[in-house]
């Protein structure tokens, strides 16, 4: 059946389900419609069909649903909306039920149903299809009647109310699906001679869409065929207006050769003929090109560009020159040799191989990416490739568009193309539209492959591009060019530098398999020197080969000496000196943004925020992101993530070498101050808003334009050390490294709460040993003590139980001489547990008594009641269960007092451990139920995942398996929702114990 999937033939196909898209999302099953849920839950289920019976990850789900920025539980939400979704379809497993419609699948689920499941949209799919083999065979009233039917299927917007990205993308597709449809029987029943009952439509459409060429084109067509030539010039003009006035932007090219072709009352407009059965007449004519031929193209001028067959085909003014230069038109094969050794690439090539697969008229590839990436070698071998599908020839021209010589203008390059095609030099007129009308005239019948190579922009660009025909365009360029896909459909091919399998690759194939085998690890530490870039390969590569006896580790360590620079990437070849290459992309840099390209260098992180770029340019943000705009359309940055950006480590060693060359030392102090000062009251800001315990305030203000954040919400304040963190951690290292030394230790502390609270202990391990090198420059002892501090608790977090105790120690001690009993204890604390892991019981109880003494003496009754519950845990580890009894009961009875749930829930599963040391399992179960409890009704997802890992552990040594199963099970799924490697620890050692019980 059309539009049936998971089709199982040993059931009845009325056991299927159907499912409406086009419209409103229904279901039904045996006549009934079944209710799907929430809007939400309808998401999820859209997921799945949109799948078409393949696996879909929990994690695809999610962002199905909410995108980049999913609520807190949103994993557990969408498992329970699939729970919901299985009981909706499977009911009472009675007779109307739907067995196994959704199947937990490869980590995902699937939507499977054994009598099938039809979908609308898929039938759709299908019978449009038959429509275009219908109108190919020229049965184009039977193609027409049934576009206007399926198009009549639709019933309004496609799953209307279902919200989320996945929805809003898959509703753009079919809105663009449908206006195609459309538009093709619009097209049918204009070439069946029906322009008089097409007007009111046409003038609707375009007043619905007024942006909508192909409408516009149509509406012209069909004024012209009914008499009303100067109506449809007006339709051209008001098209002009708005495309102006809308997007700043002229018609495009097919839209102006028809008004062209109207205003000259051109003949090849008049309707084509048609037999009694509605069938096409094909009586081509002596004139008629072997090259014309009919079918859809998928574009908006199918019915536009084809003659009719009793006329002669006249293009233009440029007819008579065609005529007289058609006895001499050639076969040009004019593309330079593929670079040998090409490599990797496979993606990019498959894209590039998918636009030419559907035949739409003229397609344009453009190749970019920063300059050494390959964009040539890339655009010759794909240009190779498929040059057997262009018999009637290949044209290629340098643009040299970044040539210090000046680049080539499109009149010379046409020039040199008409000759190659043939037309006599006294025939090429002299103006450059001329030009572009008769090569434009030439070209379109002809299937040719046209290559533009290095353009500078568009403007140098669109002369050469062919009108409607069936050639392909390649354009390579160090510079985005929109302007050819906003108006000539353009397909962007963006090449990023090499992965390492590619690059080791292009290695193997420059200097061979066996010389890289030999020093595997060595070939490895060039590819990381040369950031995979394509160009620094192949000038290492190069030296290799120009010096066979030198070993790769020779070469390697070379480039470990120069790091740093970019003297191991020159060479007497332009085209291979690697700062030659790269000043070709400043050449068309504002001053503005040159400079801000060179002071980028000085930012110490991998990726850069638009409000640290402002704070290095000390320019306003807004002003800023337009100059990193600037750097990114000239491939000298990347824009990895919204507002976040990111620069190749040999453009920023470049970059560092022409700010040391041309900028002062003033410009470059002013500007690491402003950075410096950036991350430091911006750190504290945001620091502040998710802790209260931090160090005094930076005792300076910010610099002038440093552009300091404020935050006012825990939110924002999360949002940005999330997207700082990076670099938060670098800047520590370099301002320690710089001599700002109180920049270093004040942000290496305030930073240290938020890795704390995030569980990244080596990224704190790492900036405290910074901050702590500042902290012992400027002898500062409270600086010191904080970072021993912070230091020892990292340490015990990774298991280095040795440096933990030592720092904690020496934070101990410095404390001490400041009489701060509330560090002091706190430090106790720190080091009881410590000592605990290392299995020294009486040397952690003696730390945990002296805190609890501390905190009572200090009137302090919360924190005493915590200690007072460590106190007996440790007792009961000792085996003296009477006294871990007292202390714990004893904490439980002053919590309870002070209502303090999170302490509750680790002093109950205390009670719960004694007794299991007790072996009275009953009391135990009840202490971790009720521990289990109050986290859940705490919303505490961490203390109930933990309280039940507890709970397997109790229940499996009670003989219980099945419900340890059950436990652990469930424990693993909390655990699933939560970061940090303390949880993929627990996830880890849940896994193995399901599959102990699983395998018992």
């Amino acid at each position: 059946m059309a539009g049936k999937w998971n089709q199982d033939e040993t059931h009845p196909s009325s056991s299927s389900l159907y499912v409406t898209l086009l419209g409103p999302l229904r279901i039904t099953h045996l006549g009934r419609e079944i209710d799907v849920g929430s809007p939400q839950q309808r998401a999820v289920l859209l997921a799945l069909l949109l799948a078409k019976g393949r696996s879909v990850t929990v994690g695809q789900l999610v962002a199905a649903v909410w995108g980049e920025d999913p609520p807190n539980g949103a994993i557990s939400t969408v498992r329970t909306y699939i729970s919901r979704l299985r009981k909706t379809f499977e009911g009472d497993k009675g007779a109307e039920s739907v067995p196994h419609v959704i199947a937990a699948a490869d980590g995902g689920y699937a939507l499977r149903s054994p009598g099938g499941i039809s979908i609308d949209m898929a039938e759709v799919e299908v019978q449009y299809a038959r429509a275009r083999a219908f109108y190919q065979s020229g049965k184009i009233s039977v193609a027409a009647e049934l576009l206007k039917e399926l198009l009549d299927a639709w019933q309004g917007v496609p799953f209307s109310g279902v919200p989320g990205p996945l929805a809003e993308a898959e509703r753009a597709r079919l809105g663009e699906w449908y206006m195609r449809m459309l538009q093709s029987r619009l097209e049918f029943e204009l070439e069946l001679g029906r322009h008089h009952d097409l007007t009111a439509e046409l003038i609707a459409l375009c007043r619905e869409f007024p942006l909508r060429e192909g409408f516009r084109a149509l509406l012209m067509l069909a004024f012209y065929r009914c008499g009303r030539q100067a109506e449809a010039l007006a339709v051209y003009h008001d098209a002009r207006q708005v495309l102006r006035t809308e997007l700043g932007v002229e018609p495009g090219h097919e839209l102006s050769a028809l008004y062209a072709k109207v205003l000259a009352a051109d003949p090849s407009l008049g309707a084509p003929g048609w037999d009694e059965f509605g069938l096409r007449v094909f009586e081509p004519s002596r004139e008629e090109q072997p090259g014309d031929k009919g079918g859809l193209r998928g574009n908006t001028t199918n019915s536009l560009s084809a003659a009719n067959p009793t006329q002669p085909h006249v293009r233009g003014g440029a007819h008579t020159t065609m005529e007289a230069a058609s006895r001499t038109l050639v076969t040009p094969h004019q593309l330079p040799t593929a670079m040998p050794g090409f490599t990797g690439r496979l993606s990019e090539m498959h894209r590039a191989q998918s636009v030419i697969a559907k035949p739409e008229g003229t397609r344009v590839l453009t190749v970019n990416g920063m300059a050494g990436v390959g964009k040539t070698a890339f655009g010759v071998k794909f240009a190779h490739s498929v040059a057997h599908l262009f018999p009637q020839g290949q044209l290629y021209v340098d643009l040299r568009g970044y040539d210090s010589a000046g680049a080539v203008d499109a009149g010379t390059a046409l020039r040199a193309f008409l000759l190659a095609l043939g037309i006599p030099p006294d025939k090429i007129p002299a103006e450059l539209d001329a030009q572009s009308a008769l090569y434009r005239s030439v070209l379109s019948d002809k299937q040719l492959l046209i290559l533009l190579d290095n353009a500078r922009d568009s403007e140098q660009v669109r002369p050469l591009l062919p009108g409607p025909s069936d050639c392909l365009v390649i354009v390579t360029a160090r510079h985005q060019l929109p302007g050819l896909v906003a108006t000539h459909g353009a397909h962007p091919i963006i090449l990023d530098v090499l992965d390492d399998r590619e690059a080791l690759s292009l290695l193997s194939n420059r200097i061979g398999d066996a010389r890289v085998s030999a020093d595997l690890e060595a070939a490895q530490t060039i590819i990381q020197h040369c950031g995979r870039l394509p160009l620094a390969l192949s000038i290492v590569a190069a030296r290799a080969r120009t010096y066979p006896d030198f070993s790769l580790s020779l070469i390697a360590e070379e480039l470990k000496s120069v790091r740093g620079s970019l003297d191991a990437f020159s060479s007497g070849d332009t085209g291979l000196d690697a700062r030659v290459v790269f000043s070709w992309s400043l050449e068309v840099l504002s001053p503005e943004a040159a400079l801000l390209f060179r002071l980028l260098a000085l930012h110490p992180g991998p990726q850069i925020t638009v409000s640290a770029a402002a704070s290095l340019a000390g320019l306003e943000p807004r002003e800023t992101r337009s100059l990193l705009v600037e750097l990114v359309r000239a491939y000298l940055i990347a824009e990895c993530a919204p507002s976040l950006f990111q620069m190749h480590d040999l453009l920023r060693v470049y970059a560092a070498e022409l700010s040391e060359e041309l900028d002062t030392s003033e410009v470059c102090g002013g500007a690491v101050e402003r950075l410096f000062d950036y991350f430091l009251h911006s750190g504290y800001s945001a620091c502040s808003e998710i802790s209260a315990a931090l160090p005094d305030a930076p005792a300076t203000k910010p610099a002038a334009r440093s552009n300091a954040q404020d935050f006012q919400h825990e939110t924002q304040a999360r949002a940005w050390l999330d997207l700082e963190h990076d670099s938060l951690l670098a800047a520590v290292e370099v301002m320690q490294e710089a001599g700002y030394d109180a920049h270093a230790w004040q942000l290496a502390c305030y930073v240290a709460e938020n890795l704390s609270r995030r569980a990244c202990w080596i990224d704190l391990a790492s900036v405290l040993e910074n901050g702590l090198a500042a902290a012992e420059r400027v002898n500062d002892s409270h600086a010191q003590a904080l970072c021993h501090r912070g230091l020892g608790i990292a340490h015990g977090k990774l298991g280095r139980n040795d440096d933990a105790v030592w720092h904690l120690l020496a934070a101990l001690n410095l404390f001490i001489a400041k009489s701060n009993l509330p560090e002091e204890a706190e430090i106790h604390g720190h080091v009881a547990v410590v000592e605990m892991q290392r299995g020294n019981l009486k040397e952690a109880l003696k730390h945990a008594d002296e805190a609890h003494r501390i905190y009572r003496e200090m009137n302090e009754p919360l924190r005493g009641a915590r200690s007072r519950n460590d106190v007996g845990r440790l007792y009961a580890l000792l085996g003296d269960y009477e006294r871990a009894l007292a202390y714990c009961s004893g904490s439980i009875d002053e919590l309870e007092k002070l209502k303090d749930i999170p302490s509750l829930i680790s002093a109950y599963n205390s009670m719960a451990f004694i007794y299991r040391q007790k072996s009275d399992f009953k009391r135990a179960l009840q202490y971790h139920e009720s521990a289990y409890r109050m986290a859940c009704d705490a919303r505490d997802t961490g203390s109930a995942a933990e309280t039940l890992a507890h709970i397997g552990e109790l229940q499996r040594a009670a003989g219980m398996i099945d419900a340890a199963r059950t436990a652990w099970s469930n424990a693993l799924r909390l655990f699933e929702e939560l970061e940090g490697a303390e949880t993929e620890v627990m996830r880890t050692s849940l896994r193995r114990l399901l599959s102990e019980v699983n395998a018992a």
